[in-house]
């Protein structure tokens, strides 16, 4: 039964794999003319995390930093934040829209230099630092240097600039702005760089080699082979999940145990 105009239904995680699949293999810009054959999302608030705020990143300014590159016409902008948008559905299991997706990367690059133009009129006071986010550290990774936090440059590095031709271009194609929220702890954790980059790093080469499987399924057409090689897709994608799940958790295990050890020396060494 088809859906009534103007409805759209939650997409599952197989018609996420599908457009991804067409888009990467060079059919995006046939179904952006036929929005009755596109995956749509529901226009709905998106919850944004901090781990879903660092894999936007490691999506928009590192995996796909190159394609954004140079003059791109709206239509190649929007099947590029498509692509980010599904990638990051699926690392994360919550659907996000492309529209939500870079309305929350503009608004993360209007964060990050508003609190840079205040920390220069405050002196890099320390009070005023304690209010920042609990994804600033990502922040500071992924736009710009930590040192010098003075001033409110964004950076010198070809890879991190920000005010690029196809960032302001973005800004100039369309002016959909997503209801967005953030997930904020009611303790605000520090996370350890040295285990956090690597974890996102991990979830986006993952993306980057589904990518290939996806194509290749796309080339076969719509035969049973298809759906078996979408369904252990699938598959895969959820085993990666609680891998990388697994991961954390010995992490944060291992952290506790140092912690631990430390304590018991320090207690010796305090011995009369």
């Amino acid at each position: 039964m088809a859906l009534a105009k103007g409805k759209s239904k939650t997409p599952t995680k197989r018609d996420l794999i599908e457009r991804l699949a067409q888009l990467e293999a060079g059919s995006g810009a046939l179904d952006l003319r036929s929005p009755d054959k596109q995956v749509t999302t529901q226009d709905k608030k998106t919850v944004w995390s901090v781990d879903m705020i660092q894999v936007l990143l490691e999506l928009r300014l590192r995996a796909y930093a190159s394609p954004f590159q140079g003059s791109k016409s709206n239509q190649q902008l929007s099947v590029l934040w498509e692509k980010i948008a599904m990638r990051l559905s699926m690392v994360s299991g919550v659907v996000v829209s492309h529209p939500s997706a870079k309305a929350k990367y503009q608004s993360l690059k209007q964060e990050y230099s508003r609190i840079r133009v205040s920390e220069q009129q405050t002196g890099n006071n320390v009070d005023e630092a304690a209010t920042n986010p609990p994804y600033w550290e990502h922040m500071v990774e992924y736009f710009g240097d930590k040192s010098g936090l003075g001033h409110n440059e964004f950076g010198s590095s070809t890879e991190r600039a920000i005010d690029t031709k196809s960032d302001r271009a973005e800004e100039e194609f369309g002016d959909v702005e997503a209801s967005v929220d953030t997930i904020r702890p009611s303790k605000r954790s520090k996370p350890s760089s040295a285990s956090a980059a690597p974890v996102a790093s991990g979830l986006v080469t993952l993306g980057e080699t589904l990518a290939k499987g996806l194509v290749d399924a796309a080339s076969v057409g719509t035969s049973s082979a298809t759906n078996q090689k979408l369904d252990a897709l699938s598959e895969s994608i959820e085993e990666s999940k609680k891998l990388h799940a697994a991961l954390l958790e010995n992490i944060v295990n291992g952290n506790a145990i140092q912690r631990e050890l430390l304590s018991h020396l320090q207690g010796i060494n305090n011995r009369p």
